[in-house]
């Protein structure tokens, strides 16, 4: 990648987190560099990210994986990321908010063993990767987040399961071809986040799905 792209796609991420009101160290950043680094260089020859997503990792992968941020704030100690596949939004939030416990879940083994082997790259240590899919994990968490993971009703019932009393999950609905919908779901309140479109290189739609406290 050119110097040009590189800026382009670090200004793409400075957005981001101007409209999350989040900043990252220098050592946060240098971290999510490396990441970008490992993405190209092993998780895409073992098919983790498209053939020609090596010029868009930052805009594609990275700046749309801290969107997932909105559900966490000071008081999250644990998130869990369903479907993470190759760690993504799971690695990148566990960089930034390195004071939470990333329970990466994915049910391919093999996405497993890239997930450990990005996390001793980047020198990450809260991030748990395991083997398993939603219906069957038995913990609950201050945070969950859905990226291209199940339809949106699916992924309703699965947040109610996984998240503790007062937790938020988080969804990317962009890519589903679904409605998003909005109003109460059983135990949550949900919220359509339509993601301002200059901020990435494609429209990005969440669902942010509060688990009531008396639910």
């Amino acid at each position: 990648m050119n110097d040009r792209c590189l800026m382009k796609d670090r200004v793409a991420m400075r957005r981001v987190l101007e409209w999350l009101s989040r900043d990252l160290t220098t050592e946060q950043w240098d971290q999510l560099a490396t990441f970008e680094t490992w993405l190209i260089r092993e998780a895409q020859p073992a098919g983790g990210i498209g053939p020609a997503e090596h010029e868009r990792v930052w805009t594609r992968h990275l700046a749309d994986s801290m969107l997932f941020s909105i559900g966490i704030d000071d008081e999250t100690r644990t998130l869990i990321d369903v479907g993470s596949g190759i760690g993504l939004p799971a690695i990148p939030l566990a960089i930034a908010w390195p004071g939470v416990s990333v329970v990466a879940l994915d049910r391919r083994e093999r996405r497993i063993d890239l997930i450990h082997r990005a996390c001793r790259v980047v020198g990450l240590e809260n991030v748990e990767a395991h083997v398993g899919d939603a219906s069957s994990w038995r913990e609950t968490h201050d945070v969950a987040t859905f990226r291209g993971v199940g339809t949106v009703p699916r992924v309703v019932r699965w947040a109610a399961r996984l998240l503790v009393p007062g937790g938020v999950g988080v969804m990317a609905v962009s890519r589903t071809g679904d409605e998003p919908g909005g109003g109460d779901a059983p135990g949550l309140t949900t919220t359509v986040v339509r993601v301002p479109i200059e901020l990435l290189d494609s429209p990005v739609t969440l669902l942010r799905m509060d688990r009531r406290v008396d639910s």
